[in-house]
């Protein structure tokens, strides 16, 4: 892609970054949030959360070398994320933590009320 030319790099190093840390609360919703989901679906929800996230510390670690090549996780690390994954599946069955109680801005429009119904933000775009 173009945006992987070195020119580019900086900018796309900050957007990437930004983009990471703006993923955060997201991904402490999804953590909270497996609690509602049968275990299987927790546990592939957890994982994926934790895979997707390292990538995402890893893009942000290595900076503007991030596009020099393709940053993943390996099979070992996979591994170690499917097993916590699953751990917090099954914590998530013991917890007393009410995933309702999550901020409902992360799934409503920027500047949307969080007392308005989701179908009058429809009727708003």
């Amino acid at each position: 892609s173009a945006l992987a030319e070195p020119q580019y790099r900086a900018a796309l190093t900050q957007v990437a970054a930004r983009l990471v840390d703006h993923a955060e609360p997201y991904y402490d919703s999804a953590r909270e949030g497996v609690a509602a989901l049968p275990l299987r679906s927790a546990w592939a929800i957890a994982s994926a959360r934790n895979v997707y996230r390292q990538i995402g510390i890893e893009v942000k670690r290595r900076g503007p070398r991030a596009w020099d090549r393709r940053t993943g996780t390996g099979k070992a690390a996979k591994l170690w994320l499917l097993a916590k994954g699953a751990g917090s599946a099954l914590g998530s069955r013991f917890s007393e933590r009410d995933p309702a109680a999550r901020p409902a801005s992360l799934w409503q429009r920027p500047g949307a009320s969080a007392d308005v119904p989701h179908a009058a933000h429809a009727e708003l775009a």
